[in-house]
């Protein structure tokens, strides 16, 4: 995968509008799936979404740091897109905000949600 391709994909995974005015989906958006999930009280299924994400940051590393991803480079060579980076923040983010809800949910709820959201991979 081009590091053009990742960029845009992580993009849409974190519900950014795309910056080159497309609208094309790759799959469930990591960040509209906990969202719709978190309001409509069930647990998402973000394998799918997680695994395109990581394609996309692995992408995403090789075009940063080159052939052997995370060596290091001299640091004239490539600075980290701040838009990718808002974007994976978005996408942390919003795990984190959907998490603390649902272990909120299972406090109250008894615990009975704390299996299906940890074997979920979430």
């Amino acid at each position: 995968m081009e590091y053009e391709e990742a960029r845009q994909r992580i993009f849409y995974h974190s519900a950014f509008a795309h910056f080159d005015g497309t609208s094309e989906a790759h799959g469930s958006s990591i960040v509209n799936t906990l969202l719709d999930a978190k309001t409509g009280g069930y647990t998402p299924d973000l394998s799918q979404a997680v695994t395109d994400l990581i394609t996309c940051l692995e992408s995403v590393n090789r075009y940063w740091n080159g052939d052997t991803p995370s060596s290091g480079m001299p640091s004239d060579h490539r600075q980290p897109d701040r838009n990718v980076t808002y974007a994976m923040a978005a996408i942390l983010s919003t795990g984190i905000e959907c998490f603390l809800a649902w272990l909120g949910d299972a406090v109250i709820d008894g615990g009975r949600q704390t299996e299906s959201w940890i074997d979920s991979g979430f």
